[in-house]
């Protein structure tokens, strides 16, 4: 990479970065004159509890894209590196997409248990509830775009990852916009965000990734007639490595059940760090030299 271009590259990440936190505060500061145009306090602490709630709901990536820049940057060196890439982000997306899944449903029947606006003290707030879930569902299924993200960064080109979120931010701040003044309804605006956040996800994820790194997506799958079936079949069948279980190990309730019978000092060490090494686990299998 020359330096011209590396000084580019650097250019437009910290810009890309700047616009972002400058999204952000539109987020937190700008609008709220005009939340306050159209809704009372209570509809407005309710939106805001909602906001922070979503932005929780990212912690579940559990430091999943850290592991998944640290791989990413370890390959470079290799000799195969486009090739075992392609074989990680293959198993780290079926991570990414089992750990959604297997949250999303938790999620909703909570919801439907315990509901949100009884917990946070909004019940006056009309649909508080089904905008809650609209917020945090949107958030959920955005993290497994965080894979992207992390190959763009490992690769240089992370400002234009945040310009793609970028851009989804700032579509959701219009929509949000638009929905309180046509509509002026919690669950419309809460709709817009998650959309907007939806949207960008999958944009980087499947459209513009595969655009920009054509070979991650071309994985050679074993077939069926393929000598490597057998043994293919057997790691992604086992109990440790499936979808399920990888979604489950982000809950410190089902690994409390699930780790009995490996011993105590399994048990004790903080869930984030068991999904990081089941991860390695899965992930070694799709990487080696022997795949």
């Amino acid at each position: 990479m020359s330096e011209t271009s590396r000084r580019r590259r650097l250019f437009g990440g910290w810009s890309a970065s700047f616009i972002q936190m400058a999204l952000g505060l539109v987020q937190q500061v700008v609008l709220i004159p005009v939340f306050l145009r159209y809704w009372t306090g209570d509809i407005l602490a309710a939106w805001l509890a909602i906001y922070a709630a979503g932005m929780l709901v990212l912690v579940a990536d559990a430091g999943l894209q850290f592991l998944a820049i640290n791989r990413f940057l370890g390959f470079k060196s290799s000799v195969d590196c486009d090739r075992r890439t392609a074989r990680f982000c293959s198993a780290m997306l079926r991570v990414y997409v089992g750990l959604a899944v297997v949250l999303t449903v938790p999620l909703l029947a909570g919801s439907l248990l315990l509901p949100p606006s009884v917990m946070f003290g909004f019940q006056t707030v009309v649909h508080f509830d089904a905008a809650f879930v609209v917020v945090a569902i949107g958030m959920l299924w955005s993290v497994p775009s965080n894979l992207a993200a992390g190959l763009y960064r490992a690769r240089g080109y992370n400002g234009r990852a945040v310009g793609v979120q970028n851009a989804a931010t700032a579509l959701g701040q219009l929509g949000q916009l638009i929905a309180i003044v046509t509509a002026g309804s919690l669950l419309a605006v809460a709709i817009a965000y998650a959309a907007a956040q939806v949207l960008g996800a999958a944009y980087l994820l499947l459209i513009d990734a595969r655009r920009l790194f054509p070979f991650v997506w071309r994985a050679r799958r074993p077939c069926p007639g393929d000598g490597s079936w057998v043994s293919f079949g057997k790691r992604c069948l086992s109990p440790w490595r499936a979808p399920p279980i990888w979604g489950c190990s982000i809950c410190r309730s089902c690994w409390s059940a699930c780790s009995c019978p490996i011993g105590p000092r399994w048990r004790s060490a903080p869930h984030p760090r068991r999904l990081r090494t089941v991860a390695r686990i899965v992930c070694a299998d799709h990487t080696s030299a022997g795949c």
